[in-house]
């Protein structure tokens, strides 16, 4: 996914000369890639191919925001709630 996004960088993507001589094959992979990659829906499509195959290194990104919504989204039991007591 690093490389990935190396190559959609805007000092890549103006290598317009450049691209224009890579096989038309490369380019559909590219674009599958680029499809797999998307960020749409939170990463939907790379989620479900992720689950389909036994192993694989997962973008750290991802597992990353994951963890940190874990950890913001759940709260702790061993600290008090804030704002005004209730109790009396």
């Amino acid at each position: 996914m690093t490389l990935f996004s190396a190559v959609q960088s805007s000092s890549v993507d103006r290598l317009k000369h450049t691209k224009a001589l890579i096989a038309k094959s490369s380019l559909k992979h590219f674009d599958d890639l680029s499809k797999l990659f998307s960020m749409d829906r939170n990463y939907q499509r790379y989620r479900k191919r992720l689950q389909q195959v036994h192993l694989a290194i997962p973008y750290l990104a991802s597992v990353t925001k994951e963890l940190f919504m874990i950890e913001e989204g759940n709260i702790s039991g061993n600290s008090p709630p804030s704002g005004p007591s209730s109790s009396i």
